[in-house]
């Protein structure tokens, strides 16, 4: 090899060597949804026809999430009414619902104690953010309560099964909830006395599968079902 090559290899290595290290590489976009790109809205009167005391959470991060939840009550004024607990139906303030990536996730909020009279509005907290890996926008449909037959019936009264469609181009797993509610004085929304978790179930894509629900879960469902619904739950094994 002629000193003219070795001298002309020399220098295209030291090329090759400044271009990789004088080039800057750009900062990664974070791949996990953050708290502050959670948006949580609270309605405490929902329209006509509709679930009073709905939390409502909007997703603007790249990943779907699970968040756990700080839930406080608030007066009028903006203060904390002290003494007040609150629940959830579907398990927001403990990490069970999942929101998916521009999508939307919900909660139904109980409230009991002393003061509950003066509830105007809550502060929300994100404490926690667990990345899950659904990867497209998730719509969950509304269960079917299903007979002994397996056929279509009422949720006001007693089922066996519960029946749920995959409205969306990959697996989901879901939660079911059975909700039932109070009749509230003139003025005042509705109250949750009661949520059981009838289920958990995974749907393949564009599938819809029926389940059974266990002997306790049918016990619930036998006690006028006011509301039945399901939320995004975390897949197994994430």
């Amino acid at each position: 090899m002629t000193m003219r090559r070795l001298i002309l290899g020399s220098l295209a290595l030291l090329t090759i060597a400044v271009g990789i290290t004088g080039c800057s590489r750009a900062p990664e976009r974070p791949m996990t949804t953050k708290p502050d790109q959670l948006f949580i809205s609270y309605q405490r009167h929902g329209p006509s026809g509709y679930m009073d005391q709905v939390l409502t959470i909007l997703n603007k991060g790249p990943s779907a999430a699970a968040p756990t939840l700080e839930i406080t009550p608030l007066d009028s004024t903006g203060a904390p009414v002290p003494g007040i607990t609150v629940r959830t139906a579907y398990g927001t303030d403990r990490g069970k619902v999942v929101v998916s990536s521009q999508g939307e996730g919900f909660d139904v909020l109980a409230f009991s104690g002393a003061d509950v009279a003066r509830l105007a509005d809550v502060r929300v907290k994100v404490r926690d953010v667990v990345p899950v890996n659904y990867v497209i926008p998730i719509e969950v449909a509304d269960p079917q309560a299903m007979n002994g037959y397996r056929r279509p019936t009422t949720k006001f009264g007693p089922f066996t099964a519960v029946e749920v469609r995959n409205l969306n181009t990959e697996d989901i797993t879901v939660g079911i909830v059975c909700i039932h509610w109070n009749q509230p004085p003139d003025g005042q929304p509705q109250q949750a006395l009661a949520a059981t978790e009838l289920g958990v179930m995974t749907i393949p894509t564009l599938q819809t599968v029926t389940t059974p629900l266990s002997k306790s879960a049918q016990q619930a469902a036998s006690q006028d079902c006011g509301s039945l619904k399901a939320y995004l739950a975390i897949p197994p094994g994430s």
